[in-house]
């Protein structure tokens, strides 16, 4: 391969003048479907002088081009308001550093995230660097200037299918290291349970979710009624994080019916707007004219940015109560007619605004269509699909 040559040249080439070399190569000959995929970096001080490098957490970027990526369960419209919560997981300050003196090797692990392979051979390019720190002359202390080594290596990687015996053979190791004493096994143990998020170790990823937003996102991937029970009760526990808040979006996320009296409670007493506007945006998900009536019942005193996202969730319940609802909220001083418009527009795959913006034309025009087409006309959810041109959309005559 062309390429994987040129990789290696550029490599060595690069590694004569920064006295390391670094060697790229798959933990496995092979890989079972759904089990993690892990890379192994490692880094030789090929030079006469001692070297500093980090003791974990290289920065390496492994992608698949040909790889379908992993996509996350969404509860949003195709008109979403407001953004997600982000997500940080993280310690303070850098890795710690160890001493790597001449003719010795370190070696890193890096998992790839993101991607649900199915069985057969991929490339798999892995680039990234080595932040490197001299020794000072004293020899009791080591430089602070760091001097990053960059790489670059193209793997072949092939997955086979396998038994559900296969696969829980595969990730035995996983669970015994889950329980390890040593953090770092324990740690490398969580990243690949999670990132894999296997429905039979759901109690495992489950014991994680109280602490734990990886946990809590690989528990809305599962998606069973267990999952979301494990979710809810992440959320009714007491915490002065926004631990409960990520275990509500994923229960809105999963959008299960059987939700739909929990995320209407949230809807009418959380504290937080935030809350709210997941419980929302869960119900909308969940769709169906007893989403829309939660809906619609809990509007009511609500803040105005919540009132929008209710709005927006409307859109994308699929149900012909939700058109009425609609058409009843344009002229309302504390909705912007737009998100009345793209929530109309989602529900029908018709354009409902023009360049008049004038309400009481609107609202007419709204209820001589309602009136003709709400119950024989199709309606459509994200689910369906997000048209990539709503403005070539037929418009309401």
């Amino acid at each position: 391969m062309k390429a994987s040559v040129a990789a290696v040249l550029l490599l060595i080439a690069r590694a004569a003048s920064a006295q390391v070399i670094v060697n790229v190569h798959l933990a496995k000959p092979e890989f079972i479907v759904g089990e993690p995929i892990h890379v192994v970096v490692q880094v030789t001080n090929i030079g006469r002088e001692t070297l500093w490098l980090p003791a974990c957490c290289t920065n390496v970027n492994l992608a698949v081009p040909d790889g379908t990526r992993r996509v996350s369960p969404s509860m949003q419209s195709c008109h979403p308001i407001g953004g997600e919560i982000e997500l940080f997981e993280g310690r303070g300050g850098g890795p710690p550093l160890i001493r790597v003196s001449p003719g010795e090797r370190i070696g890193y692990q890096s998992l790839l995230r993101g991607y649900a392979l199915s069985a057969g051979t991929y490339e798999l390019i892995a680039e990234g660097s080595v932040d490197i720190r001299r020794e000072s002359m004293d020899r009791r202390s080591y430089n602070g200037t760091v001097q990053p080594f960059s790489f670059i290596h193209i793997l072949e990687v092939t997955i086979r299918a396998g038994s559900e015996a296969d696969l829980l053979q595969a990730f035995a190791p996983y669970v015994a290291e889950s329980r390890d004493r040593d953090p770092e096994r324990r740690e490398r143990a969580f990243d690949a349970i999670v990132e894999t998020a296997p429905a039979f170790l759901e109690h495992i990823i489950a014991g994680f979710a109280p602490r734990s937003v990886r946990a809590i996102d690989a528990l809305a991937v599962i998606g069973s009624r267990q999952a979301s029970e494990h979710l809810k009760a992440v959320y009714d526990q007491p915490a002065n994080d926004s631990q409960p808040t990520y275990a509500l979006r994923a229960v809105a996320r999963i959008g299960r019916r059987e939700d739909l009296d929990f995320l209407n409670r949230v809807l009418h007493h959380a504290a937080d707007p935030m809350d709210r506007m997941y419980a929302a945006l869960g119900l909308g998900k969940i769709g169906g004219d007893e989403a829309v009536r939660a809906l619609v019942d809990g509007d009511e005193h609500q803040p105005e940015l919540v009132r929008w996202v209710i709005t927006s969730a409307l859109g994308n319940t699929k149900s012909p109560l939700a058109v009425d609802a609609l058409v009843n909220r344009v002229g309302e001083s504390s909705l912007p007619v737009s998100i009345t418009c793209d929530a109309l527009t989602d529900l029908t795959r018709h354009r409902w605004c023009d360049d008049s913006w004038d309400k009481d034309v609107l609202r007419r025009r709204w209820k001589r269509w309602s009136k003709t087409n709400r119950r024989n006309g199709r309606l459509f959810n994200a689910a369906d699909g997000c048209p990539n041109f709503p403005e070539l959309l037929p418009q309401i005559p």
